[in-house]
């Protein structure tokens, strides 16, 4: 990890494209921007480890990273792959309990740091952006709760098929922000279903897969694989 000198210019740019800084007048996120810092982070870097302590919110503003559990078995469960801009460990931080699980770096990326003191001091200051920061947990339970249930009631080409609708909605292109078995793990399936389900999407040409580059070819023959009869 390597810290970077941007403008401050630069730092309240990032910040103020997330929801819960948005409203913040030029000079208000100015004063955010002071209290951050820029780092840059290696590909399998870690943002943090389960158990540490939860003194900092980190915002990834460049690369990708997957929020991931070790089971029980030694396994790996990926929670959440983490495309910029967002937050990541809010939820540990605005409680100020350890982190639940790991966070690392999927590419080079690059975050901005703001520790917990100063995020809670600027809180204080401005009350909203807490009922803000709880807005974004339960939105990000809400997330985590139909991820569930999409992966127990749903096949291998519908879990695939929901989780392109929702990537491809800037554009019918995009780069696949993780490596394709830690998709699968996110999806819940085994490599080798979330083969099939590549290819039953791509021979029933609703989609085209280059490498990790996923190109949305037909958006209606795509959504006839949510609810298959």
């Amino acid at each position: 990890m390597k810290i970077l000198k941007p403008s401050p210019e630069i730092k309240a740019r990032h910040l103020q494209s997330l929801e819960i800084f948005s409203d913040l007048d030029k000079t208000e996120i100015l004063m955010l921007s002071e209290k951050a810092s820029m780092r840059f982070w290696d590909k399998s870097e870690f943002l943090f480890r389960r158990d540490e302590a939860a003194e900092k919110l980190e915002i990834l503003v460049e690369g990708t990273a997957t929020v991931y559990s070790i089971l029980n078995d030694g396994s790996q469960k990926v929670i959440h792959i983490v495309s910029p801009v967002t937050t990541v460990g809010e939820a540990a931080c605005f409680l100020g309990r350890p982190f639940p699980a790991n966070c690392q770096m999927t590419t080079d990326g690059a975050t901005l740091c703001i520790p917990r003191n100063s995020l809670l001091e600027f809180s204080q200051q401005y009350p909203d952006i807490s009922w803000k920061l709880i807005g974004g947990l339960y939105s990000r339970l809400r997330e985590f709760k139909n991820t569930v249930e999409n992966h127990s009631n749903k096949s291998a080409v519908s879990r695939l098929a929901t989780y392109i609708i929702g990537e491809a909605r800037h554009g019918k292109e995009f780069i696949l922000p993780a490596k394709k078995n830690q998709v699968a793990n996110f999806l819940g399936l085994r490599p080798e279903s979330f083969s099939r389900a590549i290819s039953q999407l791509s021979s029933d040409g609703a989609v085209e897969f280059d490498g990790n580059i996923v190109t949305v070819i037909d958006i209606h023959r795509l959504e006839s694989f949510l609810f298959p009869e």
